[in-house]
């Protein structure tokens, strides 16, 4: 449990960034911030699980990972929308 608390916690920042970078309309930044975060996640996946990129559970992973960043940016680009 305690490992898992700063996983969660890194993964609402990350979210947090790609929200702002909807929200403030930064397709570039947005790109920049996925990125890394999916490189990030998946040297966790192999530093921490032991797995291979090409492991069909590792590509699943990083796959939910950019598609839960590009709702984020999605969900911030609408709510800077509705504002503007």
């Amino acid at each position: 449990m305690g490992g898992l608390l700063p996983l969660l916690g890194a993964f609402v920042l990350w979210m947090a960034a790609c929200a702002w970078a909807g929200y403030t309309r930064r397709f570039v930044m947005f790109l920049g911030i996925l990125v890394l975060g999916l490189a990030l996640n998946a040297v966790w996946l192999m530093i921490g699980f032991g797995s291979s990129i090409t492991d069909p559970n590792a590509l699943i992973a990083l796959l939910a990972a950019m598609l839960s960043g590009m709702c984020g940016f999605g969900s911030g680009w609408l709510v800077g929308r509705l504002r503007r």
